[in-house]
Parts: C-alpha cells; structure tokens; sequence
C-alpha cells in the first residue's frame, strides 16, 4: 500500500542530488570518447578527418586535454545537479494520485478523475504492513 513519506524521510531524498556517481561517470565517459578520438585524429580537422596521432603525441598533449574537457564536463554535471536538485540523466518523475493511487507519467495534469491530486511518485514510499497504519 502506497503512503506518503515523512518529512525527514523526503528530507534525506533530496539530498540525493549532491551524489556525484552520475557526473563522475558522465565524465569518464566523456574522457574515453575524447581520447580514443584525438588518439585516431579526430580532433584535427583538417581531410581526410582521420589522421591517427603517435602514442607520444598522445600521452604528451592528447590525454591532458582529454582528461581536462571530460573534468570540465564532470564539473558542470554537478553544478547542474546542485543548481536544479535534479539527478543527471533522470527523467520525467511519476505521478500518484493521493487517493486512487493511480500511477501516470508527468505531464502538466495534476487533477485525477477521482477527485484526488497528483503527487510526485518519490513523495510516496511503498508500505507491506499494513497494520501500523
């Protein structure tokens, strides 16, 4: 049975968006994918677009540049996520309706056919007990 959350519970749930997991590995991601293409000479852009660059070239300037965007990127992931309390890569929240218990995705309807409201679906925690209600 679906109930709402306590407030301290809700509390600790936002603070969920100072987790730097999602940034950290938007970063490595974007530090794999900047390598591997200064490595084979996508980022000269001149013709013919690949023109692969010697291990030393690479491991003198390649990978620092490399390594700077994808710290760059990974700095700004967080501070979008600090700015907005929203987690990198999440999507559009899910819905409840307070007395149906009706689930829908978001959209800008937030009156349910029954009468009740909906409410963000992470307001709300799942309860197997039901006798301490």
């Amino acid at each position: 049975m679906w109930i709402k959350k306590l407030p301290h519970e809700i509390e600790k749930d936002e603070k969920n968006y100072l987790n730097p997991i999602k940034p950290i590995i938007c970063a490595v991601f974007i530090f794999l994918v900047l390598s591997i293409s200064v490595k084979i000479g996508f980022c000269k852009w001149d013709i013919p677009s690949i023109n692969p660059i010697s291990w030393d070239e690479f491991f003198e300037w390649g990978i620092k540049k490399s390594f700077g965007l994808s710290l760059v990127f990974g700095l700004i992931f967080y501070l979008w996520q600090l700015i907005t309390k929203k987690q990198i890569l999440s999507g559009d929240p899910l819905l409840i309706c307070e007395r149906c218990k009706t689930i829908k995705n978001f959209d800008n309807v937030l009156s349910c056919q029954c009468g009740g409201k909906f409410i963000k679906l992470n307001k709300m925690k799942w309860n197997k007990d039901k006798s301490n209600l």
